[in-house]
């Protein structure tokens, strides 16, 4: 496969994965490290002059300078060339592209990402903050990324000693180090930064291969660790589906033996029963809820939102119609005579109360009422009932089991796949 086609096969694959991982950006990287002009980010802390740098590079005010801190607030290329399609550009004439950067101790993320995308850094400094952790934290991020470096010592006054001044800072030496005096930061005071940009420029063909390599070595790199995080994600998955079903399947046996032994009054009026059985249902439920919720959350998904008032009103109204049911089979089941003797209403209660509770009429006159059917109307209402509650749990479990039923966007043996063919192209 020629490289071309595999780092834009990457940058398809690698568009819209997410996490913790770097995939996607060295990706990027190293497909916009081919044939472009040099680019030089100009990096440091805040106040340093980075800016008006860019402006004297560029012999143009193209970067905004204030007193404003931080005065750039977003990485932006001036050159030829748009280096990502997330940092904005304006085109100037030359062969370099200048990236001015927000404040590296107010933004290192952007740091990382401009300093994958660039050939050199400008590491500015000035004679009040040449000690600052920052420029240090600059010079060795762009070191490890594989940027060549220039160290820029703005607003020097007559006499100081730049050695000893880079010396003072712990700042280690083989690198270019330039120093430009106090209010000195013009076109002319510049030569020898753009000097050592060109020298930069000349060498790119010798630079470029090595920063490609280093580049693809931290992509493969970045692809196994998101494949090892993916396949722990999918087992974290895998076990709350697990435990989103033994919640549930442990409540349904708890609704069961509920039938068995009735939690509610039945002598209670018919309509007071049917609520109580309602919220019963709900608050059986609860805890499997909970521990749904629970286990979904600590596998990285997005439990389910459902509206409680709505389910219990469901509940109640399933319930009910349970009832009904129950009512008019008994009816249907009933000699016309035993009705007319006995009365509808009465056959009627005594049908859903005795599926509820046997024990709630004495024996004789459950025969007055039911006759031989008895035993068929409490056993197609329990059954009915069991029906009924199953449908209630599964309004509840079937919205938690789809927040961890799908594996997630990514194969995790394909990127390790890619890792693969990374190493095997750039090795």
């Amino acid at each position: 496969m020629e490289d071309v086609d595999l780092i834009e096969e990457l940058r398809a694959e690698l568009r819209d994965l997410a996490g913790d991982t770097d995939a996607p950006r060295l990706a990027e990287a190293l497909a916009l490290d081919g044939d472009r002009p040099v680019a030089v980010a100009v990096v440091g802390a805040s106040g340093v002059g980075k800016s008006a740098l860019v402006n004297a590079l560029v012999r143009s005010k193209v970067a905004d300078v204030g007193a404003l801190r931080p005065t750039t607030r977003l990485a932006e290329s001036f050159g030829p060339l748009l280096l990502a399609s997330s940092i904005p550009h304006t085109v100037t004439d030359g062969d370099i592209v200048f990236v001015d950067t927000p404040p590296s101790d107010h933004d290192p993320a952007t740091l990382d990402r401009v300093l994958d995308l660039v050939d050199a850094a400008l590491v500015v400094t000035s004679r009040n903050r040449y000690a600052d952790i920052t420029t240090r934290t600059a010079l060795e991020r762009a070191e490890e990324l594989g940027a060549e470096r220039v160290l820029v010592v703005n607003r020097l006054e007559r006499g100081d000693d730049l050695r000893a001044v880079i010396t003072d800072a712990g700042v280690k030496t083989g690198m270019d180090s330039i120093p430009i005096l106090e209010g000195a930061l013009t076109s002319g005071a510049v030569v020898p930064v753009a000097a050592a940009v060109a020298e930069v420029a000349e060498r790119i063909d010798e630079l470029r291969p090595a920063r490609r390599a280093a580049l693809a070595v931290r992509l493969s790199a970045a692809l196994r660790t998101e494949a090892d995080l993916l396949r722990r994600a999918e087992e974290g998955r895998v076990a709350a589906a697990s435990r989103v079903d033994e919640a549930f399947a442990a409540a349904a046996d708890e609704l069961k033996d509920m039938l068995k032994r009735p939690s509610v009054d039945v002598a209670l009026s018919g309509d007071e029963v049917m609520e109580a059985i309602g919220g019963s249902i709900g608050e059986h439920l609860r805890p499997a809820t909970e521990a749904a919720v629970g286990a979904i959350t600590a596998a990285g998904r997005e439990p389910p939102t459902l509206a409680e008032d709505d389910l219990m009103n469901a509940d109640g109204a399933a319930v009910a119609a349970w009832r009904t049911g129950v009512e008019d089979a008994a009816v249907d089941a009933l000699r016309p005579r035993w009705l007319r003797r006995w009365g509808r209403s009465a056959a009627q209660d005594a049908s859903w109360r005795l599926v509820l509770d046997p024990e709630y009429m004495p024996p004789r006159r459950v025969r007055m009422l039911l006759g031989g059917r008895r035993s068929s109307i409490e056993q197609d209402g329990t059954v009915a009932l069991s029906e009924t509650i199953s449908v209630r749990i599964t309004a509840r479990h079937d919205p938690h089991r789809r927040a961890v039923a799908q594996p997630g966007n990514y194969d995790a043996d394909r990127l390790e796949q890619l890792a693969s063919a990374i190493e095997a192209e750039y090795s």
